[in-house]
C-alpha cells in the first residue's frame, strides 16, 4: 500500500512538472506569435531545417564509416539524403510553409485536439482516484478542445486573424496550465 502511494505521488509530481513545462512552452510560443508571428514561424522553420541538415550529415557520416556489409544492411544513406533534402527545403523555402498556413493551422488544431484528449484522460484519472484538481483539468481539456475546433474549422477571413487567435489561445492555455500546475491542491 505504501509503495502504491509513493508511486502515485511520483506520478502526480511528474504530471505536475509536465503540465508546468507544457504551460510555459505554450505561453512563450503564444507571446512570440502575438509579437511577430511571421518572423517567429520563419525562425522556427529555419532552425528546424538546420537541425535536419545536421542530422542528415550525421547519418551520411555514419553510413560511410560502417563496413560495406553493415552499411548495406541499413538505410542510413537514404535517411541522410532525405534529412538533407527536408532540411534544405525548410531552411531555404520557409515561405512555402507560410503560404500554406491554413493547412498548417488545421494540423496545429489537430495537435491541440490530441493534447485536449490527453487532458481528458488526466481529468478522468483524477476524478476516479478522488483526487483534487480534476475540475480544473477538465476545464483545461474543454478549453483545448474548443480552441482546436476553432483552429480546425478556420473561420477567419485572414491569416493575420488566425495568427492572432493562435497566439491568444496558446497564451491562455499556457497560463491556465501554469496556474493548475502551481496552485493545484495537494492530492490525498
Amino acid at each position: 500500500m505504501l509503495k502504491l502511494q509513493t508511486e502515485q505521488k511520483q506520478t502526480n509530481t511528474m504530471r505536475k512538472h509536465m503540465l508546468l513545462f507544457t504551460g510555459a512552452i505554450e505561453a512563450v510560443v503564444g507571446i512570440l506569435l502575438l509579437l511577430n508571428p511571421v518572423e517567429f514561424t520563419s525562425g522556427i522553420l529555419i532552425i528546424s531545417g538546420i537541425a535536419l541538415i545536421v542530422f542528415g550529415i550525421v547519418q551520411l557520416v555514419q553510413y560511410f564509416r560502417l563496413d560495406p556489409p553493415q552499411a548495406a544492411a541499413g538505410s542510413l544513406l537514404t535517411q541522410g539524403l532525405l534529412l538533407l533534402l527536408a532540411g534544405a527545403f525548410c531552411a531555404f523555402h520557409s515561405s512555402w510553409f507560410l503560404e500554406t498556413f491554413p493547412v498548417l493551422a488545421t494540423l496545429y488544431g489537430a495537435a491541440i485536439l490530441v493534447v485536449g484528449v490527453g487532458k481528458i484522460q488526466f481529468a478522468a484519472d483524477r476524478f476516479r482516484l478522488h483526487a483534487a484538481g480534476w475540475k480544473g483539468a477538465a476545464l483545461s481539456a474543454a478549453a483545448s478542445i474548443l480552441c482546436a475546433a476553432v483552429l480546425i474549422g478556420n473561420p477567419f477571413p485572414t491569416t493575420a486573424a488566425l495568427w492572432l487567435f493562435a497566439g491568444i489561445a496558446l497564451l491562455v492555455l499556457g497560463g491556465f496550465d501554469l496556474f493548475l500546475s502551481l496552485y493545484r491542491p495537494k492530492t490525498p
